[in-house]
């Protein structure tokens, strides 16, 4: 909604610049067309920053999210299954952990996109699928495979040490 606006917007302001540069006489017309256009970029304005603020659209929903920059534990061996996701909590920020061939491999459980959980997702061939929006991630390195999401998930490094399971980010998020 908001960029059709906008490019209603760019419409009227051509058609009005061309009656302006062509016809003299008929700058009351065009001036009353800018004048519509001005007001259809306040009403876009408003809609686009509904979108952003009030809903959350192109927002990355992980980037306000701290989380361990050193290793925390989240569980032992025997909590993390072959091929299937758990969702844990990592000093706050939410993770989902796939063992995959025998490794773990970690990112942020919040979808990048609008907050979905993955962990209730569908997970294939070490990819997440949201189940809200459909977004895919990788669990290797949380790289979007496909959208409406435009963000990475956070990606997390897996140690397993004297049976316990431990996670820290790989890069601070913030």
């Amino acid at each position: 909604m908001h960029g059709l606006t906008m490019t209603g917007v760019i419409v009227l302001d051509v058609i009005s610049l061309v009656i302006r540069l062509s016809s003299p006489d008929l700058r009351p017309p065009a001036v009353v067309l800018s004048t519509v256009a001005w007001l259809i970029v306040v009403f876009g304005a408003y809609v686009g920053g509904h979108l952003t603020f009030g809903i959350g659209t192109a927002v990355n929903h992980n980037a306000f999210y701290d989380g361990p920059m050193d290793y925390v534990k989240v569980g032992s061996r025997n909590d993390f299954p072959e091929g299937e996701m758990k969702r844990v909590e990592a000093n706050g920020l939410p993770v989902v952990i796939l063992r995959r061939e025998g490794l773990l491999h970690a990112i942020g459980a919040v979808c990048s996109h609008a907050g979905g959980p993955l962990h209730e997702g569908k997970v294939k061939d070490g990819v997440v699928t949201c189940p809200w929006h459909s977004s895919r991630f990788q669990f290797e390195d949380g790289k979007v495979l496909g959208g409406p999401a435009t963000f990475d998930q956070p990606l997390l490094v897996v140690r397993e040490r004297g049976g316990a399971v431990e996670v820290k980010l790989a890069y601070r998020l913030n």
